[in-house]
């Protein structure tokens, strides 16, 4: 510090300015002043002695009351009681001190298990749920060609070419209708309006899973279920309320013998 002083002492200007900007808490631009000159240099037989404590301490005032550190602002400010700058001080040590064991501790770990990732717990045995998600397919892929083919065989067999591609294309169209597209649907007398729902159902695909993690020979494939949403026919897995979407929710037939279960007529 001593030979630090002596270099800017030798300099050509003899007063040095320093701008600090103070924090939120006091919102103001200072350039403050610190005079070096040879007044303040003594020299004995032991050397250079630089009586810069005056200094020192007003600088350490200036950057506590001036800093963002949580704290710090409030050892400096005259308004405060001793008390409050006693606890401030005291939470400021135990911050300080908590940082360099956590610190310390993690530095350690690193340095005894760079590349080990070990677990606390058995992850297998976490009962966290998956979150839950939606797949809508694009508008093509909502009609099974194989299932398509089968419906005109089974039910529409007498149908020419032009008029199963009608079809096909209004059941594309119903699969894919939402609030944005219903006049896009056009009217159908082939298929009766009751039956929209079932001939759909009766045309999705079935999509399966797996679960690739763990306990593979327990667990088979599962299908995702198959839901009835604001884009159209959708998919959904591991969603609590999916169920009520369902086509077997909404079926009439089982909502009707849903409400004569739950309720009684007086």
């Amino acid at each position: 510090v001593v030979l630090i002083f002596h270099i800017i002492l030798q300099l050509p200007f003899p007063n040095i300015y320093f701008t600090m900007y103070w924090n939120e808490l006091n919102p103001q631009k200072h350039n403050v002043l610190f005079k070096f000159d040879g007044k303040i240099l003594k020299k004995d037989n032991d050397g250079v002695l630089v009586n810069i404590k005056t200094n020192i301490i007003h600088f350490i005032n200036l950057f506590f009351s001036s800093s963002n550190i949580h704290g710090f602002y409030h050892l400096t400010d005259e308004t405060r009681h001793f008390t409050e700058k006693l606890v401030w001080m005291m939470a400021i040590g135990l911050s300080i001190y908590g940082s360099a064991i956590l610190g310390s501790s993690t530095w350690t770990r690193y340095q005894e298990n760079p590349t080990v990732i070990s677990m606390d717990r058995e992850f297998k045995e976490w009962t966290t749920a998956l979150p839950a998600f939606t797949l809508c397919p694009t508008d093509e892929h909502k009609i099974d060609d194989d299932r398509f083919d089968n419906l005109i065989k089974t039910n529409f067999s007498t149908y020419s070419d032009s008029e199963k591609d009608d079809l096909r294309a209004f059941l594309v169209l119903l699969a894919n209708a939402t609030y944005g597209t219903f006049n896009d649907v056009f009217e159908n007398n082939q298929i009766q309006q009751k039956d929209y729902l079932s001939v759909l159902n009766s045309l999705r695909s079935d999509i399966s899973y797996e679960v690739s993690n763990s306990h593979l020979e327990i667990f088979s494939p599962y299908s995702l279920l198959s839901t009835i949403t604001e884009l159209g026919s959708c998919y959904s897995y591991n969603g609590e309320i999916a169920l009520y979407n369902s086509y077997e929710w909404v079926n009439i037939k089982k909502i009707k013998d849903a409400y004569k279960t739950c309720f009684r007529v007086v």
